[in-house]
């Protein structure tokens, strides 16, 4: 009976683990933790606990569990507004590859080698069309929800995640 203890104090360390892993504490195409696009305005409100107030924009800035999100809205099939965009630089959140704040070009590359990889120069606008020195977006798109990740990258290192609808569709 004393040998049994050990063995089911550590699956229940294993369970908890999986557990929140499979939960909603990851990046996807579809979410950044709790935030998951097309989720009604309502919905967010309840995650966070209080009223959403957006600018001209459909767009809200927010803390929550220490790390900033920027939330882009539009009216959804039901006139609802729902959530269209997300995007953060402080998320301590991966993928489920490992993939986030601070992960480098090469680790997206050599991860993602599979999946359909966009890679673009960003360029400053008001020094014509010049690309801006060394920052880049790669974007990882799923054809399958009409959804993509942004990576930005500066210097080669993930500076900002951005998840939201591929409006090329």
């Amino acid at each position: 009976m004393k040998k049994i203890y050990p063995i089911l104090i550590l699956l229940l360390f294993c369970a908890s683990g999986q557990a929140q892993q499979s939960g909603s504490d990851y990046i996807s195409t579809m979410r950044i933790g709790p935030f998951k696009l097309g989720a009604k305005k309502a919905e967010i409100e309840t995650i966070i606990n209080k009223p959403i107030i957006l600018n001209d924009d459909s767009e809200v800035k927010i803390t929550y569990k220490g790390s900033v999100y920027t939330l882009s809205f539009q009216v959804g099939e039901e006139e609802d507004l729902v959530l269209s965009s997300i995007k953060s630089s402080d998320t301590p959140l991966k993928t489920k590859s490992g993939v986030g704040i601070g992960s480098n070009k090469m680790q997206i590359l050599g991860i993602y080698d599979k999946y359909s990889i966009n890679i673009q120069n960003w360029y400053d606008d008001s020094n014509s069309g010049v690309p801006k020195d060394k920052v880049q977006g790669i974007a990882l798109k799923d054809d399958d929800a009409g959804t993509y990740i942004l990576f930005k990258t500066t210097d080669r290192i993930v500076t900002e995640i951005t998840v939201c609808y591929n409006d090329e569709d």
